[in-house]
């Protein structure tokens, strides 16, 4: 008697249509080619949540600057120089 695949047992949660088999005889296959599109969507949805976060990401710290323009000189300050007021900081301490 061949086993489930406890990978399609998995899938069948989340992509149903894709499981083929009979749970009751134990023999469970996935369509990998019918997962593709599926992902694709994830991740283009994912793609999309990412960009209106960082839009609205923008946003907050643009009002947290226009708000508070001498405490929010680190926001706008450029990555590589607060790595070096950083270590600097460091080096001073020790």
């Amino acid at each position: 008697m061949q086993a489930q695949s406890p990978i399609a047992q998995e899938v069948r949660k989340v992509i149903p249509e894709v499981v083929v088999g009979d749970e009751k005889k134990e023999t469970l296959g996935v369509f990998y080619s019918d997962i593709i599109p599926v992902v694709i969507k994830g991740i283009q949805e994912q793609e999309a949540t990412i960009e209106k976060l960082r839009a609205e990401n923008a946003k907050l710290r643009k009002m947290h600057i226009d708000a508070f323009p001498t405490c929010s000189a680190h926001l706008i300050q450029p990555k590589n120089e607060k790595r070096a007021r950083n270590r600097n900081t460091v080096r001073t301490l020790f």
